[in-house]
């Protein structure tokens, strides 16, 4: 696999960052809010792989669903969905609560200095500001080529046309990407249906037949890999 690997295109939440306890800590931060907050996750769940096509087309069938589950106007939901879960409860928690793994600055600095192209893609938006939250500072978020949310694409993980277009867009073939993510139906699927490569990441103890492994397993066989 490795002398193939010419980009990786790496998840954020539960890759880049421990995000263990998220959903409660959520909860906890906005408890008046609970039942928006378990109203976006179904809809999420429901919407999981599918291609509206365009931002617009995505974000209307989110507003739509959530409607009906909240019985609220879609304006209404869509204001609270980005300028209060995301803007101020989300990046509240992950600043309080979460940092980026240990030496992630450094080994994505070497990464980079052996010209490995590197793409954060994660489905939820306000991928930079979400970054910053968590102790990125400006120049280990300007290592990556390209930061991206599948919603800009107008879907969600695991649609292959967001994985196709990320390939087109640092001009590496999908063979020669590497997809590294916490889940397998997720990261995993679209790096499948695309013909990425795929290494998935678990901070859980896994079971021995898991293909997963941890974070600092993955960093051992990207310095061997890569020859760091």
């Amino acid at each position: 696999m490795a002398s193939s690997v010419k980009a990786i295109v790496f998840d954020f939440d539960g890759t880049l960052y421990d995000f263990s306890f998220i959903p409660i800590r959520l909860i906890l931060r906005e408890p008046y809010h609970l039942f928006r907050i378990r109203a976006d996750r179904v809809v999420r769940r429901q919407l999981r792989g599918m291609d509206f096509g365009t931002t617009q087309a995505f974000e209307a069938e989110y507003n739509r669903r959530m409607s009906k589950m909240t019985h609220l106007t879609e304006e209404e939901n869509f204001t609270w969905y980005q300028n209060t879960y995301i803007k101020k409860t989300m990046l509240k928690v992950l600043k309080r609560s979460y940092k980026i793994r240990d030496g992630l600055k450094e080994f994505i600095a070497r990464l980079k200095d052996k010209g490995i192209e590197m793409v954060v893609l994660s489905d939820y938006p306000f991928v930079t500001e979400r970054m910053l939250a968590v102790g990125m500072d400006q120049e280990l978020v300007s290592f990556f080529s390209r930061i991206y949310s599948t919603q800009e694409f107008g879907c969600l993980k695991p649609a292959k046309r967001a994985f196709d277009e990320i390939a087109k867009a640092i001009a590496v073939p999908p063979e020669n990407c590497l997809v590294v993510g916490d889940r397998a139906d997720t990261d995993g699927e679209g790096a499948r249906n695309s013909g990425m490569q795929f290494i998935q990441i678990s901070d859980k103890n896994k079971k021995k037949e898991s293909p997963a492994i941890s974070w600092k397993e993955f960093t051992e066989w990207a310095e061997k890999e890569f020859d760091l």
